[in-house]
């Protein structure tokens, strides 16, 4: 991630890890699948799961933190 990656380009790269990792998610597969009504968000269409999980972002119902721990010069940093 640069300075020069624009917000909605970086709120995309979140929005598909977090739809390829959902599983790390528990609380917000539980919340699709209701949203859903179904048992699984394996059982929906990849692209639907993106666009509602972006959606969900760009209402600001679903924030991204972010915890980085090592430069590549070696130092530590915490960022949320």
């Amino acid at each position: 991630v640069t300075e020069s990656v624009t917000g909605e380009v970086l709120r995309d790269v979140e929005v598909q890890y977090v739809s390829e990792h959902i599983d790390s998610f528990p609380k917000l597969k539980s919340y699709i699948c209701q949203k859903y009504n179904v048992t699984n968000v394996e059982l929906l269409d990849s692209e639907e799961l993106e666009d509602y999980i972006n959606y969900q972002a760009s209402k600001g119902s679903i924030i991204f933190d972010y915890e980085f721990i090592t430069d590549f010069e070696g130092k530590k940093h915490k960022l949320l």
